[in-house]
């Protein structure tokens, strides 16, 4: 018996489970925490003053104030303490060879001149973690206005983490705890994360356009509106499978009597075809635009047809983002009004001048609806054949010594060709002999 290739099927799914909580374990080596309430820290208390001051004067007072407090974003390294980027190093370089705890605690209180619970423990060292944090919490603030840089305080922030989690014996005993505790993110209260909104002053109306710009609006909106209707018939369209059958003569030679043998070959072919009668019921404008974009009934395709009729309709919208006259939005046909998601195309100046009572659903956000439905987990499984083994007895075959038997399996297909020549000959002859006498 002829050796048989060993099978691999490998099957592959994935199992949901719900999403847990992380471990208190986890949360205290992947977060870090300021041991202040947010009332407590002055960046806290100056988010009254911003309020006070009004959204608009919000990020000048801001600034003003960062600047009078000395905030930096290179603190501590301004102030001429250049240990946390020290330390960083030699914490990053740790996560890169070898790790070993106890060297790594030798390097560290090398770098300081002191033990880690007495350089934490020190009056300096808490002062300086205090305003290390308000240095952070004001330009994460300011961030919402003005982008701000805060990798050096982050950094800071990651280095004192991990001097935290060694002081407390927290075990770090592999160089991917080392590595996932240098990642660790700092906590924000949400108080610093609402900040008063500048708001856009309205716009006066501006003077009465022309004819001209009138009736270019009413053709936009016109054409915006018929390639609408375009893209959603053509969406309806339906495609047919249709089957053509191709016969060919193919010569075989048979494997028995070796002749040649004048066999048929049907070949079936499938195609996809679009309903012409669906075709034909389109309005005259998609015709049109159709004709235009060069797409027939010959030469369509579903893919290649929607994807022309959708660029043509994104055309469309672009120009109409870039509208910004209030006006422009009095000439939108009745139809368009209620079709859902318009004000996503429309500026932010046409759009804060909307009519009251026009049925238009703005585009919202659904990121604060969308809840996590599971973690799920890639399992992969692998089967392979790793042998025969002995069973029933299926058949037996009894042939005497010296003799040779041979089994032959032959599947053979055949096309035979019956030609019947029928002929009829019908002949009829009567003759009618009488004879009379008198």
């Amino acid at each position: 018996m002829p050796e048989q290739p060993l099978q691999s099927d490998i099957f592959k799914f994935v199992a949901l489970r719900p999403p847990v909580p992380a471990s208190p374990d986890n949360q205290e080596l992947n977060y870090i925490v300021d041991t202040r309430t947010a009332q407590e820290t002055p960046v806290g208390r100056l988010l009254a003053e911003l309020n006070h001051a009004g959204a608009a004067e919000a990020p000048a007072h801001l600034q003003s104030i960062i600047i009078n407090r000395g905030y930096d974003l290179n603190f501590p390294q301004s102030q001429g303490d250049s240990r946390l980027n020290d330390l960083f190093q030699q914490l990053f370089a740790a996560t890169k060879s070898t790790f070993d705890r106890d060297l790594l605690v030798q390097d560290i209180e090398s770098i300081l001149d002191q033990k880690i619970s007495d350089y934490l423990a020190a009056d300096n060292t808490r002062v300086m973690l205090n305003h290390l944090w308000d240095h952070y919490y004001a330009f994460h603030i300011l961030s919402k206005w003005l982008p701000v840089n805060l990798e050096q305080l982050t950094q800071n922030l990651k280095t004192w983490h991990v001097l935290n989690l060694l002081q407390r014996e927290y075990p770090i005993m592999r160089a991917k705890d080392l590595k996932d505790a240098l990642q660790a993110k700092p906590l924000v209260p949400a108080i610093f994360s609402i900040v008063p909104k500048v708001e856009t002053p309205p716009q006066e109306p501006p003077v009465a356009t022309g004819e001209e710009t009138i009736n270019s609006y009413k053709r936009l909106w016109n054409d915006w509106m018929n390639a609408y209707k375009v893209l959603e018939e053509v969406k309806g369209i339906e495609l047919e499978n249709k089957l053509s059958t191709q016969v060919k003569q193919i010569t075989v030679k048979n494997s028995e009597t070796g002749v040649q043998e004048k066999q048929q070959l049907a070949l079936v072919k499938s195609t996809l075809q679009v309903n012409s009668e669906q075709l034909a019921a389109l309005r005259p404008e998609t015709k049109t635009l159709l004709n235009t974009l060069k797409i027939s009934e010959k030469n369509y395709r579903a893919d290649v047809a929607f994807q022309k009729v959708q660029e043509n309709f994104e055309h469309l919208n672009r120009r109409i983002a870039t509208m910004t006259q209030p006006q422009f939005f009095d000439f939108i046909p009745e139809e368009a009004k209620s079709i859902a998601g318009i004000s996503a195309i429309l500026s932010p100046g046409v759009r804060d001048r909307l009519v009251p009572g026009v049925r238009i659903e703005p585009a919202t956000s659904i990121r604060s609806a969308i809840k996590p439905l599971g973690i799920g987990d890639l399992k992969i499984v692998k089967q392979e054949l790793t042998g025969y083994k002995a069973g029933e007895i299926a058949h037996i075959e009894n042939v005497l010594r010296g003799e040779y038997k041979e089994r032959k399996h032959r599947v053979l297909d055949r096309s035979e060709e019956l030609v019947t020549i029928s002929q009829e000959s019908e002949e009829e002859t009567s003759r009618d002999t009488q004879t009379t006498e008198r």
